[in-house]
């Protein structure tokens, strides 16, 4: 997958943020990139994290980027967030909460991970837990 990364290598802000995450850990923010080019930046910049999580604005944005994501992170997860509609029928809420405990589990099972969530799902608090 080093293929992918040299085109990425090319850009001059793609080197900075690069040196930037590198030097420690935090929250970047990263703006300019059409939908297309989001899901190969992300993955060039997380290449040597062990933990990638991308916050996008609601969950049909999170399921949109985990498809294009999927191709460079195969094991890329979205966590989910509660359904409001259906959340008190049992099979949809059995199913969430299942959902939802895969991805937490794999966090704890895997030495790279990449979580996709909507910001909807902060009510969780599960950013509270990663250790970035």
């Amino acid at each position: 997958m080093k293929t992918y990364l040299e085109p990425l290598s090319e850009l001059a802000e793609y080197r900075s943020l690069r040196e930037k995450i590198k030097t420690g850990s935090g929250i970047y923010s990263l703006t300019g990139c059409i939908d297309a080019q989001k899901a190969h930046m992300v993955y060039g910049l997380s290449f040597d994290v062990p933990c990638t999580v991308v916050v996008t604005e609601n969950e049909l944005t999170a399921k949109a980027f985990y498809e294009d994501f999927r191709f460079y992170e195969p094991e890329a997860a979205v966590y989910p967030a509660k359904d409001l509609l259906f959340y008190t029928a049992d099979l949809a809420s059995n199913l969430l909460d299942k959902q939802r405990m895969n991805v937490l589990g794999n966090l704890t099972r895997k030495k790279k991970n990449a979580v996709i969530l909507p910001a909807q799902a902060h009510e969780d608090h599960i950013l509270d837990h990663l250790v970035l």
